[in-house]
């Protein structure tokens, strides 16, 4: 690799670095809005997965991989897991399905139970 020519020369016939700074003209900038939007239009990655699989053991192992890859990725090389999936991964990959579902079918309940409030008699019973 030669490079470009004017690196064999001396440093004073190198191009010249033009950078052009904008020069602050005392006016007030508007602060920087930071906007979060969560537009959930599409099925969630779980509900897909519960679809996909009609297999209930399949669905628990599957899952189980997918929670160990993003582990994975967000942990140094050391401490990363390899080998078969363990019955731990497996058990948290059942809780986070059930968990999902309860989030899903039980909503209401759930804004409810949070807020302190009383379920309502008709919903009580089932």
């Amino acid at each position: 690799w030669q490079g470009p020519a004017w690196l064999k020369q001396d440093e004073e016939h190198w191009p010249q670095n033009k950078v052009i700074i904008p020069q602050d003209t005392g006016e007030e900038k508007p602060p920087k809005k930071n906007v979060l939007m969560n537009c959930q239009s599409s099925p969630s990655f779980i509900d897909e997965l519960i679809r996909r699989f009609s297999s209930y053991e399949k669905l628990i192992r599957t899952t189980a991989y997918i929670l160990r890859f993003i582990k994975n990725s967000q942990s140094k090389s050391e401490e990363k897991k390899k080998g078969p999936i363990i019955i731990e991964e497996m058990t948290d990959a059942r809780d986070l399905l059930i968990r999902h579902v309860q989030d899903q079918e039980y909503l209401e309940e759930i804004k409810r139970c949070k807020k302190g409030e009383q379920m309502p008699k008709d919903k009580a019973k089932n």
